[in-house]
């Protein structure tokens, strides 16, 4: 999963929502905050390149001991560099996991939240009416037997 899907499903889910989530803008930051370091690495990336390229001794120059040595500085430079871009990358693809499992979270929750709302509500209410109905009828069946004779009642004063 990229930054543009995780801004694109952010978008979704800013046009779905109705009041203002928390949780939701919390993630919104960190997506954007990973979008500014890709940008910064991407822009680090492209200057090490050009820096490489400038560096590759042509054969018009002089190979001097002196330039050798600056050029096997500036390529351990470079090269560290290259390496600590390499861990920033790997914590930023953790760090884009982590945030698309948030949204996998959020998304799951919101869903049980729409079907639970009304199924349990209705499953109480129907079991009490049901109940009701039944307490109220069986006094009124009790009365009479069920193989369909009927009893005299006697009343006793």
């Amino acid at each position: 999963m990229s930054v543009q899907d995780l801004k694109m499903k952010m978008e979704t889910k800013k046009r779905g929502k109705k009041g203002d989530d928390t949780e939701y803008e919390t993630v919104k930051r960190q997506v954007e905050d990973v979008e500014e370091a890709v940008v910064k690495l991407a822009d680090t990336n492209d200057n090490l390149t050009k820096e490489i390229k400038e560096s590759v001794p042509s054969s018009s120059r002089d190979n001097s001991v002196e330039l050798e040595k600056t050029r096997l500085v500036q390529r351990k430079r470079v090269m560290e560099q290259a390496r600590k871009s390499s861990e920033e990358i790997g914590r930023l693809q953790f760090e884009v996991q982590n945030i698309h499992y948030v949204l996998l979270k959020l998304s799951d929750e919101k869903k049980h939240k729409g079907k639970n709302r009304f199924s349990g509500k209705t499953v109480v209410f129907l079991r009490d009416f049901i109940h009701i109905g039944n307490k109220s009828s069986s006094k009124k069946r009790s009365k009479g037997c069920f193989c369909g004779t009927s009893k005299t009642t006697t009343n006793e004063d």
